[in-house]
């Protein structure tokens, strides 16, 4: 694997082993038993500018893409996910799985939450940042459901999950 020409953003292990290599200008590589395999604009993924990966809990990589948007990769094809499937346009940062299986991703630029519950995506106001502009870093969940975002310019913001949403702190 070179890297010539390509900053690795990203890497994650898919449940079958295999690594898989979130790039800046090359798209996704994923090296298992048979070597090296490309994934880009040329066979399925709309952005060779990766911004990070997740694996979901049935085996899915996520791939959040620059300049705005975010695919799934599943039985040997791509999902590209866009306004027609809900998901509100910017740029996406990171993504992570709440414990009922829900997959939240953080914008950059408002203070909204992206998520997925299988069907259509909706967005979740960050409470107290209705009037900033930030960029979610790094989203952790809690066994008990609770919620953590790592930002820039805000720092640390906790949600305590109550019900169907979360009180922010």
């Amino acid at each position: 694997f070179s890297t010539d020409r390509r900053e690795v953003m990203s890497i994650v292990e898919g449940m079958d082993g295999s690594i898989w290599i979130g790039t800046q200008r090359g798209g996704i590589a994923r090296f298992h038993e048979a070597g090296w395999q490309w994934h880009d604009t040329s066979n399925g993924v709309p952005s060779d500018e990766i911004t990070a990966l997740m694996v979901d809990r049935l085996g899915g990589i996520w791939a959040t893409l620059t300049p705005g948007g975010l695919a799934r990769f599943s039985n040997g094809t791509w999902r590209i996910f866009g306004p027609k499937d809900g998901l509100s346009a910017g740029e996406i940062g990171r993504c992570a799985q709440s414990p009922d299986s829900a997959i939240f991703c953080g914008t950059y630029g408002r203070p909204v939450l992206q998520i997925w519950e299988g069907k259509r995506w909706r967005q979740l106001r960050v409470a107290p940042l209705e009037k900033r502009t930030f960029y979610v870093h790094e989203i952790a969940f809690l066994n008990n459901g609770d919620l953590w975002l790592a930002t820039k310019g805000v720092g640390v913001i906790e949600g305590k999950k109550i019900g169907d949403g979360f009180k922010w702190q």
